[in-house]
């Protein structure tokens, strides 16, 4: 079997370091490969220039060596690393390499309303890029470490069985060792777990090891699944951007705040 490898984009930040952080604990974790990524973005403005096109891929390469060695450091040279530097659009140049690897997950950070994260899920070509990714997409929030995933929360709408990315859930599952919670916020308060059991979750593959099924009446969808994933000391919520308006009603710059920037909560994103 090949190793898992994990993508880590990172523009240096303090932010995006730390989602490198965690990235590479994970990769320990799961005994993967860390890729470690820079996609220099502005170097187009001095293309005239070619003596500052130098300048500012050398600074890059010793910035990205830094970094490899100070995550060498970090897990006592016990880390697999690779380094990647791009050109261009950064969710263009983790499409093709997504592409090209087939990672476990590409793994970033969050900012602010104006962060890579945001522009990468919400304007409406980046958004249609993420939904083009064959890999699973785990947002950090800023200041989180890396903890053993023991829990894992599913939020689903349950209208299409076979929509649900249940081999993808499954493999993510098994590969942490986690007990999977799948999770259906609603304001109705008449479903009947047997019968979702019986006429979805089973059907899709879900309802396997270590699975429990939830149904959890809350008006709000984002505090309902925050509430829950209190009670169960979640460690990392999945959702699945199948459905327009129930992913922007999640990633709105408002909910983005509430969920994206909780600062216990990481969030995959399976595409």
């Amino acid at each position: 079997m090949s190793m898992k490898m994990i993508i880590a984009p990172t523009d240096f930040s303090e932010v995006s370091v730390n989602a490198v952080n965690y990235a590479a604990d994970m990769a320990m974790a799961l005994h993967a490969q860390l890729v470690i990524m820079h996609v220099n973005e502005y170097i187009y403005a001095y293309s005239e220039a070619g003596i500052i096109d130098a300048l500012i891929d050398e600074n890059t390469d010793e910035r990205l060596d830094g970094l490899e060695a100070q995550l060498l450091k970090r897990t006592a040279n016990k880390l697999s690393i690779k380094k990647i530097l791009s050109v261009g659009r950064l969710e263009k140049e983790l499409s093709k390499l997504s592409e090209t690897i087939t990672p476990f997950a590409i793994v970033m950070g969050t900012h602010d309303e104006l962060n890579t994260v945001n522009r990468f899920f919400l304007d409406s070509r980046s958004l249609n890029t993420a939904k083009k990714l064959r890999c699973p997409v785990m947002i950090i929030p800023n200041h989180k470490t890396w903890n053993k995933i023991a829990s894992i929360a599913y939020a689903c709408d349950l209208k299409d069985a076979e929509s649900i990315p249940a081999k993808e859930i499954k493999y993510v599952q098994d590969a942490f060792g986690s007990v999977l919670h799948v999770v259906h916020i609603s304001k109705d308060s008449n479903f009947n777990s047997e019968d979702v059991i019986n006429t979805t979750l089973l059907p899709a593959g879900l309802m396997v090891n270590k699975t429990d099924f939830h149904i959890i009446e809350h008006d709000d969808v984002v505090k309902g699944i925050e509430a829950f994933a209190d009670e169960f000391k979640i460690d990392l919520v999945i959702l699945q951007p199948k459905e327009y308006g129930f992913f922007q009603n999640l990633f709105h710059i408002s909910q983005s705040k509430r969920m994206i920037l909780h600062p216990w909560m990481p969030i995959m994103v399976l595409h």
